[in-house]
């Protein structure tokens, strides 16, 4: 007749295990493996296997006489002894005729069942490809700071995000193992985040980033947006086509002091094109091209040299 207890967890822990008989909630003592509400020492050893075994760990209670081990339900907790004697798992056990029946995870506690998840804490999960992992990974930022655009237009676009890919996670399965799984599904999604509190842990990297609706984040994948509403500031542009120069540009291109390009054109136009009138008299008037407006009053001396130009140009 035996109580055997096997239990698998982070290599190099140290764990102990206690055991209470629910049929009137007493505690079995270490020191006569007798069951009492104050036990002199409530908490076993729980050893590490050596290789291959790294991992699990083991506990077999020879002495369970029936006196003591009557037929019915036990809760093993399991406790971590290297943190304050934190209970990190509950395991259950039937008992009958002094040996178990078998050993499995219990909904009995689910408070602390539902805790242990919770608080699990992330630096305790290191195998690549697991849920832990993933959430550990990738739950690095607040919902809230990432982006509200739904398609349509921007506002400003500085850098563009790549979204990789997202895994396909069908074919997953909950392993009942005798638990209430009814009860403890309802006991894990309606536990409240205000009872969340260990840094580091699943339970609080969820609540601290999920602070937003993911339908009112970004679907933006790269490549062309629809339009921007506001003015960006453009790297290198490569598709120059449907470009014009607006006139109020050429304004801004001075030739002489005071004289801007189209004001300098303007001249240009007139001498080449303008109607000339005074061409003998020494003072001689020219209209602006396609203009009455007089652009060049010049005075020239008897061989033609201007001694005087007076420019009257477009405002």
């Amino acid at each position: 007749m035996a109580l055997r207890i096997r239990f698998q967890y982070v290599t190099g822990t140290k764990l102990g295990y206690s055991v209470e008989r629910l049929a009137d909630g007493l505690f079995l003592d270490m020191m006569d493996t007798t069951f009492k509400s104050s036990p002199s020492q409530v908490i076993g050893i729980l050893a590490e296997s050596a290789t291959p075994y790294l991992g699990l760990f083991r506990a077999t209670l020879i002495a369970t006489p029936v006196l003591q081990f009557s037929n019915g339900n036990y809760a093993i907790s399991i406790h971590n002894t290297g943190a304050g004697n934190q209970v990190v798992a509950v395991l259950s056990a039937q008992m009958s005729s002094g040996d178990d029946n078998s050993v499995g995870a219990s909904g009995g506690d689910l408070v602390a069942m539902t805790k242990s998840i919770w608080d699990y804490s992330t630096n305790s999960v290191s195998l690549a490809g697991s849920v832990g992992q993933l959430m550990k990974d990738n739950l690095d930022a607040k919902v809230s700071t990432r982006s509200v655009y739904a398609g349509g237009p921007v506002v400003s676009v500085t850098q563009p995000v790549t979204v990789g890919t997202n895994q396909d996670k069908s074919g997953y399965s909950l392993n009942a193992n005798a638990v209430d799984l009814v009860a403890m599904t309802k006991s894990i999604w309606e536990y409240s985040t205000t009872s969340i509190s260990l840094a580091g842990s699943v339970g609080q990297l969820m609540k601290d980033n999920l602070d937003a609706k993911v339908s009112t984040r970004s679907v933006y994948a790269g490549g062309p947006v629809v339009s921007v509403t506001q003015p960006v500031t453009v790297g290198t542009n490569q598709d120059k086509s449907g470009y014009s120069l607006n006139a109020n540009g050429v304004d801004l291109v001075m030739v002489e002091t005071g004289v801007n390009l189209r004001q300098a054109v303007s001249p240009i136009l007139a001498a080449t094109a303008g109607v000339i009138s005074g061409a003998s008299t020494g003072q001689i008037t020219i209209k602006g091209g396609n203009n009455t407006a007089t652009r060049i009053v010049a005075t020239t001396d008897n061989i033609g040299n201007r001694t005087t130009v007076v420019l009257t140009l477009p405002v």
